[in-house]
């Protein structure tokens, strides 16, 4: 369990957000959805979509960030994928 930190997937998680990260998912068995991702000895939750040329997208619900598009899925070191979230009332 780790927690958000940021806005870049507003509306969906929120800063300060909970959420479970299943670690046994990889590239292996990707497909669309909320991941954790390792960039820049940092982590990112961001939407993942693969599209038709097996290429992903990697998007931020938030309008606000950008996203990237056409990436390969070997240039991606995914930590794990989203499986529960959680906030504090």
């Amino acid at each position: 369990m780790i927690a958000v930190d940021g806005d870049s997937m507003d509306a969906t998680l929120g800063d300060g957000d909970d959420i479970v990260v299943d670690l046994s998912a990889g590239t292996r068995s990707l497909r669309d959805g909320v991941y954790v991702l390792r960039m820049d000895e940092g982590l990112l939750v961001k939407r993942v979509a693969i599209g038709p040329s097996g290429k992903l997208s990697i998007r931020s619900d938030n309008p606000q960030y950008p996203d990237w598009e056409d990436v390969r899925a070997e240039s991606v070191n995914i930590i794990g994928t989203c499986v529960w979230t959680g906030r504090r009332l």
